[in-house]
């Protein structure tokens, strides 16, 4: 003789389960024909310039700042030393990306845009609209 509660189971694991194939969301993606054909072709990253803040935060478009690292050869040393000598930098001034930017400006031929052996050129000249 059966239980009645194996019965009301057998009707409880007829549910689809949150994680079954079922209840699955799928989304359209068109047009499809936009992603098909060779993949963009991407770069090595390369340092393309420097520049340095001096003392005052001035923007020199070199590497007079640039020091080489030296590992310390004891780990015994103090945090404290130089402290004296430190010039805090105006936080009430905002510099944002002001430097960088100045630099990009100066060297804007580091920059130009070559088209690349795999780029795929549009009938309309600009990609399709997604």
């Amino acid at each position: 003789m059966k239980r009645a509660s194996d019965e009301s189971e057998a009707i409880i694991s007829k549910k689809p389960r949150k994680d079954s194939p079922e209840t699955e969301k799928t989304f359209t993606v068109s047009p499809i024909e936009a992603f098909r054909g060779r993949l963009p072709f991407y770069r090595q990253p390369v340092e393309v310039g420097c520049f340095s803040l001096d003392n005052n935060r001035g923007f020199h478009d070199d590497k007079r700042q640039l020091r080489y690292f030296r590992p310390p050869h004891n780990i015994d040393f103090d945090l404290r030393a130089g402290y004296k000598d430190f010039v805090k930098r105006n936080e009430d001034e905002k510099e944002g990306l002001e430097h960088l930017l100045q630099w990009v400006d100066r060297h804007r031929s580091k920059f130009e845009i070559i088209q690349s052996p795999t780029a795929k050129s549009f009938p309309s000249g600009k990609p399709p609209s997604r």
